[in-house]
């Protein structure tokens, strides 16, 4: 506890810096009031507020999805965050192109933050791995496992992605085989057991 309250001590006072240093801009004897950097920054700022957007709207959701969890089961659940993921990847690749600049920006922020909002649907496929295993102490195993195998295709189709992307010179098609992808795993989730009444 006393660590945890030494890094908020340590937080407060450099932000207390930080309000310093741009308070007292006129000591400096700068007459640019901006310089090469504002658009950098101001990219980074819009970027960590979708991402705190994304993850407050997240919190709130996430009894939501449980709720259809347990409502719709995980295979129904399962299927709608593959169809949903399709449509954001064919969002992502098409928006640039066929809208003007101002909504493409806002159809791809909004997707980014739907994006964020779908992958907490992945806690159907860790009920569903919860409920067909046969003992409890395969639970957790499984589920890391899982977990590890995602990860490892994450940055294989990232580097795969990366190379797709350089030989086209557009990101349509990476997002068109994202989304060929997800649809296929729509199609496997069909195969999903139902929960027995």
């Amino acid at each position: 506890m006393a660590v945890v309250q030494v890094l908020v001590y340590i937080g407060a006072i450099a932000i207390l810096i930080v309000f310093a240093v741009m308070l007292t801009r006129s000591m400096t004897r700068l007459r640019d009031l901006y310089n090469r950097q504002w658009v950098i920054s101001g990219v980074v700022a819009v970027g960590l507020f979708l991402l705190l957007m994304a993850g407050v709207i997240g919190l709130v959701t996430q009894p939501l999805i449980g709720w259809s969890i347990k409502r719709y089961g995980e295979r129904k659940v399962t299927i709608f965050d593959s169809v949903a993921l399709s449509l954001l990847c064919l969002a992502y690749a098409f928006a640039p192109e066929l809208l003007p600049l101002h909504w493409a920006v806002g159809v791809v922020t909004a997707c980014f933050v739907l994006d964020n909002l779908l992958f907490a649907l992945g806690m159907a496929r860790s009920t569903y791995v919860a409920r067909i295993c046969e003992k409890p102490e395969d639970i957790t195993p499984s589920i890391y496992t899982g977990l590890a195998i995602n990860h490892v295709a994450s940055i294989a189709y990232g580097v795969l992605g990366g190379v797709i992307w350089m030989n086209t010179g557009g990101p349509q098609a990476v997002f068109l085989i994202g989304g060929v992808a997800t649809a296929g795993a729509g199609l496997v989730a069909r195969r999903m057991d139902r929960p027995q009444p």
